[in-house]
């Protein structure tokens, strides 16, 4: 049986081509003048997880926190919704030893001492989130050298740069999607570990 379905990439190689540059340099442009928006794994702050007797929604946990002075608050429910449990992350301010006190009485001024428990508390320092933040971008590109010493024993060096750049590319255009999401334009999406293992793995099918 014939196949019909066809489509002529060669037919239109030169405006995929030009598409292709203009997203890739948009995309530099974007990293260059927003920047991230990086989460506490980079810039430090406070991690802790809570269980509730009840149903709450995440807009009800913040608002509940709003007064404390803590800044950009995320709010993210997880496992079955019938757990109730609830992750928030702040940033850490100076007097971070009883921040995790200081969030459970905010929740339970709100939802009642024995509506919400404590279940898990991590908090990371500003050195240790820039040393992390360090060697994520390395891990980047030492994946990149790496492939490209891969592909020129494996095939061949001749063709290894370009193969590479064109990992380079589509790492680049989706690192420039995160540094515009991660500003309130489209959604907020913070900066963090799994962001590394997002371009490692772009980086493996590319």
């Amino acid at each position: 049986m014939k196949n019909k379905f066809n489509i002529p990439f060669m037919k239109y190689r030169y405006i995929l081509i030009s598409i292709s540059m203009v997203l890739f340099v948009a995309s530099l442009v974007t990293i260059a003048s927003k920047g991230f928006n990086y989460g506490i794994d980079f810039v430090g702050g406070a991690k802790v997880e809570y269980k509730f007797s009840a149903r709450v929604s995440e807009s009800e946990v913040r608002d509940s926190l709003g007064n404390l002075g803590l800044g950009d608050i995320s709010v993210v429910r997880f496992g079955e919704k019938s757990d109730n449990m609830m992750s928030i992350k702040v940033a850490l301010p100076k007097e971070h030893a009883a921040i995790g006190e200081t969030i459970t009485r905010a929740l339970e001024a709100r939802f009642g001492e024995g509506g919400v428990t404590l279940e898990k508390e991590e908090t990371v320092g500003p050195k240790v989130g820039e040393e992390l933040r360090k060697k994520a971008w390395l891990t980047i590109l030492f994946s990149w050298a790496l492939m490209l010493v891969y592909i020129g024993y494996r095939f061949d060096f001749l063709f290894a740069p370009g193969a590479v750049v064109g990992i380079i590319h589509d790492v680049v255009i989706t690192i420039g999607l995160l540094a515009l999401s991660s500003r309130p334009v489209i959604f907020t999406r913070c900066v963090d570990v799994s962001w590394e293992a997002e371009a490692n793995l772009i980086s493996s099918f590319s």
